[in-house]
């Protein structure tokens, strides 16, 4: 069975050889059926789909027993229920939330659906389902791809869509974790900013369980509550977790890219190698800017029977220590960030 790296390289050879956009570049103009026929087609058979391979053109997305409402594709995966319905838009219209919107109509009618794409033949962006509320699309892409401009990143994840790997439950349950993971985040912010009253009897109740909420004891606890003496408890706690790691050891190989990865850093005249430095703990090791344990620029998962870095919270395999070259640019991008340069 292929890899990852395997059909992404398959994927991008592919495109690289591709006409297609050549020719719509040089037509200019494409209606919507144009755009679907030249381009939109031949790229999804590029991840495998075509009218022979579960590709269904105008599949019926309405309500019930009308079929007015057709969505431009469906594309059905190892079953006869469609798991993708794709919106096309004409070449290189402008794609817009309201088009979102449209999409997740279509897709809120087709109960099988896990997976929705809109599309304008160059840019793809590709939403998936969510189960914390039903039969919607997740509000932000899972990926944006467009096949002029595309980073290895981009390709690597675009392989998740690929029919001999797709599994759309697992793009489910990463999209669910999204939904919370941001609801989290938002209703956390809030409940800081503003702190409720239940908030602040769940602390007094950990102070000591005599005390009560009193309007006076409410104004103070809530001043305590700011963005200075949450980063110092956040800190506190980033090195209380970093600091429980114990039995680390540092290998030969882990050192070895990290000066490789050094190398390639400083090559940019604005990155001063003083600055950077790594930290090695019991799964990772990371190479760090600043000597800040979180300006973390990458991380290296080595063991006995892989290899892999992790740019961005993206995992790249490695075949070897030599091959993180391919990577350059996000490191760059990554070190630049954490540098503040």
């Amino acid at each position: 069975m292929s890899t990852i790296k395997q059909i992404a390289s398959s994927i991008n050879r592919q495109l690289g050889k591709a006409t297609f956009l050549e020719t719509a570049e040089q037509l200019q103009s494409l209606n919507e059926a144009q755009t679907r026929t030249l381009l939109i087609e031949p790229f999804l058979e590029i991840l495998g789909y075509g009218r022979d391979k579960g590709l269904i053109p105008e599949y019926n997305a309405d309500f019930g027993s009308s079929s007015r409402k057709k969505v431009d594709y469906a594309i059905t995966v190892r079953s006869s229920d469609p798991i993708i319905i794709i919106e096309a838009k004409k070449y290189n219209e402008y794609l817009s939330d309201k088009h979102a919107g449209q999409l997740n109509n279509y897709f809120s009618n087709i109960t099988s659906a896990q997976i929705g794409i809109l599309t304008n033949g160059v840019a793809y962006k590709f939403y998936v389902g969510t189960t914390i509320k039903q039969n919607i699309l997740h509000p932000e892409p899972f990926l944006e791809f467009d096949i002029s401009d595309y980073s290895n990143s981009e390709l690597e994840s675009l392989v998740k869509f690929h029919r001999t790997c797709i599994e759309p439950s697992v793009l489910v349950q990463e999209s669910d974790e999204k939904v919370l993971f941001d609801l989290f985040q938002k209703s956390l912010y809030e409940e800081l900013k503003s702190p409720s009253d239940d908030l602040l009897k769940l602390l007094l109740k950990r102070m000591d369980p005599s005390y009560r909420l009193t309007s006076s004891r409410k104004q103070l606890l809530s001043s305590f509550i700011n963005p200075f003496s949450i980063k110092d408890l956040a800190d506190r706690y980033y090195d209380e977790v970093i600091d429980g790691n114990t039995g680390v050891i540092t290998t030969d190989d882990e050192i070895k890219a990290y000066h490789f990865i050094k190398a390639l850093l400083i090559q940019d005249k604005k990155i001063d190698a003083q600055r950077i430095s790594y930290q090695d703990l019991k799964t990772r090791l990371n190479i760090i800017a600043d000597d800040r344990k979180r300006n973390v620029i990458c991380s290296l998962l080595f063991s006995s029977t892989s290899l892999s870095i992790s740019i961005d919270d993206v995992s790249y395999s490695l075949d070897s220590i030599e091959d993180i070259v391919r990577y350059k640019r996000l490191l760059l991008d990554s070190a630049k960030r954490a540098l503040n340069i």
